[in-house]
């Protein structure tokens, strides 16, 4: 019985090999794609350096760290030590100072490689192949995701998050997987996950009232198992926070109020929000990041090629956004359009209690359901191979234009190169202030 099992599998194993030969190659493709373009664009900012310190005190210093991320606004740090042994393990393991980044893109192209899959059993008139591009070339997600950045995981959890939120809330009736129970205990994961990289875990919470809310309306007898299988997956991810629990419980919520402040006048920044938000499913690269300055000012082909994007991304936008409005009607529609009000709403709350600026980074956890909605206009243009073409040739311009500025960006200073000699040195050291200094964090006592 055990053979037959093992024979069976291995037959099932390469029937989606073969079937889906064309599309593992071009997944492996893209995915070396994010990892030399994150190679070449990534230390540009403070932020990635304390990213990358966490890992290297973890790498060297032989103890376990309690904290993750720090939160400026507060002077603290996040718990937990997810983030250390994200960068700090790869590093111990391979002493290869390229190891964390690839890492990351490897959590963040399989959230995104999940949601393509996810999307082909839901759009099943869109080619699998047309939707791994559209989720792995989507410039948010190339400049926010191929980053050695903590926001760069939440891609993997986002992914998990709004696959439970689609299936419970827009499919309820016709899931994939026929017990709910399976869609707690990756939300349950996301959850715990998110909670030690980034402050946006606070999303999370609306999301997981509802959902538990609309389980129990639906059969209440069920909802043990629910919980069961929900706590299970928190508990999965929280292996990680708990000795931070354990040694730290009180100091984790420290000075956590300064986190928050009201600003109204925020308010008067909804149509930037919401414009930045719908965006995130076009080909729109308008951000001024310096590494597209830095590339199109050395090369007159890239800077054609960025304002090309420009240009098409306007365009796509607007075509989106007529083609989801006479869409409206539609049952499945509907449903989306409601949940991309809500989470609209929530996010422009959260923007007016926070200290954050305004950046489309900050709501990377949203990413889906604006890709989500584009899916519903992306199945009417595919009805005309011209449209269908035109969007195949969007994707390849996209493609040339970040291998341009990842090309014209290798060994500069926002490359790892840049500081190769710096990261070594600390790590053969076992001195991290060779390669940087940690802020100053109220944590600092505590570790």
């Amino acid at each position: 019985m055990v053979l037959y099992n093992e024979n069976l599998f291995r037959m099932g194993l390469r029937f989606i090999l073969k079937k889906h030969v064309s599309s593992i190659i071009l997944v492996l493709g893209l995915l070396l794609f994010r990892i030399y373009l994150g190679a070449q664009v990534n230390f540009s900012h403070e932020d990635y350096f304390q990213i990358y310190l966490i890992g290297i005190e973890n790498a060297v210093s032989g103890v376990w760290s309690y904290w993750g991320p720090d939160i400026v606004w507060s002077k603290t740090r996040l718990p937990g030590a997810m983030q250390a042994l994200l960068i700090g393990l790869p590093l111990r393991w391979t002493g290869n100072i390229y190891s964390p980044i690839i890492l990351s893109n490897i959590i963040s192209a399989a959230g995104l490689v999940l949601l393509a899959v996810y999307s082909r059993q839901r759009f099943p008139s869109l080619p699998l192949n047309f939707l791994i591009c559209l989720y792995l070339l989507a410039p948010f997600a190339l400049f926010h995701g191929t980053v050695l950045l903590n926001t760069a995981y939440l891609i993997f959890s986002s992914a998990l998050l709004f696959i439970a939120v689609f299936e419970l809330f827009i499919f309820r009736d016709r899931m994939i997987f026929k017990e709910p129970s399976y869609y707690f205990l990756g939300l349950g994961f996301s959850l715990f996950f998110t909670y030690q990289l980034h402050l946006t875990w606070v999303m999370f919470l609306p999301f997981i009232v509802v959902l538990f809310t609309l389980e129990w309306k639906r059969n209440h007898v069920g909802l043990l198992k629910i919980a069961l299988f929900f706590l299970i997956g928190c508990a999965i991810s929280s292996l990680s926070l708990l000795p931070t629990l354990i040694t730290y419980g009180k100091e984790i919520f420290i000075n956590s109020g300064d986190n928050l402040t009201l600003q109204p006048e925020r308010f008067g920044r909804v149509f930037d929000l919401l414009m930045r938000y719908f965006s995130m499913a076009s080909f729109d690269i308008t951000p001024s990041f310096d590494v597209i300055k830095a590339a199109t000012d050395e090369s007159a082909f890239e800077l054609v090629l960025v304002w090309l994007v420009r240009l098409i991304s306007m365009i796509q936008i607007a075509v989106l956004a007529i083609l989801i409005f006479k869409s409206r009607t539609e049952e499945l529609v509907k449903k989306s359009l409601l949940l991309f009000g809500l989470t609209f709403v929530m996010a422009l709350f959260l923007f007016v209690l926070g200290n954050k600026h305004l950046s489309a980074r900050t709501y990377i956890l949203l990413f889906p359901i604006p890709m989500w909605l584009s899916l519903f206009a992306y199945e009417k243009l595919f009805e005309k191979p011209l449209f269908k073409n035109i969007l195949y040739c969007g994707l390849g311009i996209v493609f040339l234009t970040f291998f341009g500025i990842a090309w014209l960006n290798r060994s500069s200073e926002y490359s790892f190169e840049a500081s190769r000699q710096k990261i070594e040195s600390a790590l053969e050291s076992k001195d991290p202030s060779v390669f940087s200094k940690r802020r100053e964090s109220l944590m600092n006592k505590f570790n």
